[in-house]
């Protein structure tokens, strides 16, 4: 039997990276597969690797920071299938790393928290009404080392995972009783599209050594480990896991050793 088998899911930020690594792992598992992102390309051409694959999927256009398109992708799910047994709140932007406190604008720093944490209160609102009602169900969401112990140059992004983390935790408290368990994952430096698009760039190929340098492994994380994760959390064979941030990150939150930051500084001067 397929590990989610009989499962209905439904993934944000499913038109590339984790997301549709993710959506397709789970339909090739047995899930049904609502894929929400904001690309209309990338989400279809996920749902066409699904469908060619045998799976069962549907695309629908969501804003992850509009609280009606997050309500519209969890009823598509129960609508079509007439149940939702999972979401993962995937979808996420960094607002450009570089940025330290002293460059980070307003207008960066609001956007991160709308696309990071507020996506992420909004699947969860919506969707736990329908597991309560199902008797049970999983939450998932992407968090980021970066939320355990602070990122240079992000304040934004280091601010808004820090929160996914302590939302998962409240969300495992509130709906325990429930049967559903919260549950989120915590990456470190991925090779994502976004990661490649980055070191494009001169900027980005300097920093790859620095990403590289800052965990033990020396190496960048396999984005199809997060889809493994996410699919552990996904299934009944986390059915005692609740509450937990599952930390997939080559082990950079236990290095010892330190990180040359020379080329962060270079893009970070101060001005007095």
């Amino acid at each position: 039997m397929k590990r989610l088998e009989g499962k209905t899911a439904v993934i944000t930020g499913a038109g590339s990276g984790f997301g549709a690594l993710s959506a397709k792992l789970f339909a090739e598992e047995g899930a049904k597969v609502v894929v929400a992102d904001c690309n209309e390309e990338g989400g279809m051409q996920t749902v066409k690797e699904i469908e060619e694959k045998g799976g069962i999927a549907v695309f629908i256009k969501t804003d992850v920071t509009k609280s009606e398109d997050c309500k519209r992708m969890v009823e598509t799910a129960v609508e079509k299938w007439g149940k939702l047994d999972i979401i993962f709140n995937n979808a996420g932007i960094t607002g450009g790393v570089k940025y330290d406190f002293a460059h980070c604008d307003e207008e960066i720093f609001d956007q991160v928290l709308k696309v990071d944490v507020n996506g992420v209160f909004y699947g969860i609102r919506h969707a736990a009404p329908y597991m309560v009602k199902n008797g049970g169900g999983s939450i998932i969401s992407t968090a980021s080392v970066a939320g355990m112990l602070g990122c240079y140059g992000g304040p934004a992004y280091s601010s808004a995972k820090g929160a996914v983390i302590a939302m998962t935790i409240a969300a495992a408290n509130e709906y325990g009783r429930f049967g559903i368990r919260a549950n989120c994952i915590s990456p470190y430096a991925a090779n994502t599209p976004i990661m490649k698009d980055y070191m494009k760039t001169e900027q980005g190929r300097a920093k790859l050594e620095l990403f590289k340098s800052g965990n033990p492994m020396g190496k960048l994380v396999d984005p199809k480990a997060i889809a493994y994760a996410a699919l552990y959390l996904a299934s009944d064979e986390s059915s005692c896991t609740s509450g937990h941030n599952l930390v997939v990150d080559c082990g950079a939150t236990i290095q010892s050793q330190p990180v040359n930051m020379d080329i962060f500084a270079a893009d970070n001067p101060y001005e007095v």
